[in-house]
């Protein structure tokens, strides 16, 4: 019997948006953040279409077993008993809705009459795999659900998908209590000798990434595994965390150093990896049984610490985590959102209002400081004429001797050369906030009885603390503040435009001096 679920408007209008853009094309890519209820969205979707239309024939296709289930339990509470493809289930083919694996679905006897091919994950359909099935159902409409719309390759989807459906975006499900905000915290990591030892990877399935050799290689070191333990003991101890790791080798190093440390942690298990007893690959019943009893493990406190390669960045709610342990250095945006996203949903048994980001690997810096809860721009990924560098941002910098800086993203680095360890950033409106500063600092001086100009020096001292200086509207706002006449913004603006020359000029000599020596 059907669960009566009420929708929310987004997903209602995600919805009525998908079937008006399919009256008029083939295609069309779904876009709805990790949290926003894409399986139900997407059951929803296949229940009117099986109702309204008696000839349509349904296949969801994903790429893990999890998935499989999680979709066959939500088609089933709005009342459809799917099919389901996959190893170890018998194929029922007369079913008008079938899920499954890829995997399974591209060795079998495709399905005939499909009238809805629906993807899961659909950044992975680029792949040769999804684009036999696509060309099996040639006449199918063509339905994507994800939440990162983008290629490493920065091609986009737009030659698959010849529409594009967005409804929400991350920020407004954060304030909507929908999903959970992270606090960032960012560990030491050399980012000079992974510079050195780590290549980007030129061909294969990882081409665009780090290679994987030299990635395990530099991450599974001694060091490199007690800087991560180290990490989460200093900002997240007590917190149920996942860590994700480079290679199964490397997450069960991982494993046994924080059992070594008495952090109670687990490895979950990933496809084909060998059973220590026999050699071979463990069955997915088995694989499946020992992943269900290690998150369950997590759920009762029996651990405090899952490690797993690549298992749980789709599909896989758990949402009793209060911490992510990103240990896994990536160029991919997608893969970064993923990982962080495991910590985003709201678990109400602990009234949990926030999860703990741990970067051991680098991955704010890698992806141009975007946090994982910025409102990123995922048509331009879609299209595939994303920027390659985002707009620069303007933070607070709180130091840990406890003075505040301001500053903009692209001076982080110079500011903080030997990494940004125990420093924590926030986001701010840089117009705004700078202003603000400026109201305080001139409050004060009056009241000091110190000069006008005294406060717009003070002002500029502190942004000078990060190489920056006055944008023309802060001195036009500062001028009407302080009273001064027009002419006083032109003279400022001239001159700070000679300072900037200046030090833009020293800076390339400075980088320059460093390149020979190097």
């Amino acid at each position: 019997m059907a669960r009566k679920i009420e929708l929310r408007d987004y997903q209602k209008e995600a919805i009525n948006k998908l079937k008006s853009y399919l009256n008029d094309y083939l295609s069309c890519l779904v876009n709805m953040p990790t949290g926003s209820g894409k399986s139900v969205t997407m059951s929803s979707y296949v229940r009117d279409i099986f109702i309204e239309n008696r000839d349509a024939r349904i296949l969801i296709l994903v790429h893990r077993i999890e998935i499989v289930k999680g979709l066959y339990n939500a088609l089933f509470d709005f009342g459809i008993k799917a099919g389901v493809i996959a190893s170890g289930f018998k194929e029922e083919r007369n079913r008008r809705v079938h899920v499954g694996m890829i995997q399974s679905y591209n060795v079998r006897e495709p399905l005939e009459c499909i009238t809805h091919l629906i993807i899961d994950e659909c950044h992975h359909c680029n792949a040769n795999t999804y684009i036999e099935v696509r060309n099996s159902h040639a006449t199918a409409k063509y339905i994507g659900f994800t939440a990162t719309p983008y290629l490493l390759s920065g091609k986009g989807l737009a030659h698959i998908f010849q529409s594009y459906v967005s409804v929400i975006d991350y920020r407004t499900l954060e304030n909507d209590g929908n999903l959970m905000p992270p606090k960032y915290k960012h560990s030491s990591f050399n980012s000079q000798a992974f510079s050195s030892e780590v290549k980007i990877s030129k061909k294969g399935k990882n081409k665009g990434d780090y290679d994987f050799e030299d990635l395990e290689q530099f991450m599974d070191k001694g060091k490199q595994i007690a800087d991560v333990v180290d990490a989460y003991k200093r900002y997240g101890e007590g917190k149920k965390a996942i860590c994700f790791a480079v290679s199964i080798k490397h997450s069960l190093h991982l494993v046994v150093q924080f059992n070594n440390a008495g952090i109670k942690a687990a490895h979950l298990g990933n496809t084909n990896e060998l059973n220590p007893l026999t050699g071979k690959p463990k069955s997915d019943k088995q694989l499946q049984s020992e992943r269900a009893k290690v998150i369950k493990d997590l759920e009762n406190g029996e651990i405090q610490v899952i490690c797993n390669v690549l298992v749980a960045t789709e599909g896989t709610d758990i949402p009793c985590i209060e911490c992510v342990i990103l240990a896994r250095p990536t160029t991919s945006l997608s893969l970064y959102i993923q990982m962080c996203g495991r910590g985003a949903r709201p678990y109400h048994k602990t009234n949990k209002t926030y999860y703990i980001c741990i970067d051991c690997a680098n991955l704010w810096v890698t992806h141009d400081y975007q946090f994982p809860n910025d409102n990123i721009d995922w048509y331009s990924h879609f299209l595939g004429t994303a920027k390659k560098k985002p707009k620069s941002k303007t933070l607070i910098a709180k130091k840990p001797d406890g003075t505040e800086v301001i500053l903009t993203t692209d001076k982080i680095e110079r500011l903080f050369p030997e990494g940004i360890k125990d420093v924590e950033f926030i986001e701010v409106n840089s117009s705004e906030i700078r202003i603000d500063i400026f109201r305080e600092i001139y409050a004060n001086s009056m009241l000091e009885g110190a000069s006008k100009y005294n406060s717009y020096a003070t002002f500029c001292n502190r942004l000078a603390e990060t190489g920056d200086s006055p944008t023309y509207l802060e001195l036009k706002l500062i001028a009407q503040i302080l009273g001064y006449q027009k002419g006083w913004v032109s003279v400022e603006e001239s001159a700070w435009q000679r300072v900037r020359e200046k030090r833009k000029f020293e800076y390339l000599q400075q980088l320059a001096k460093s390149k020979q020596v190097a």
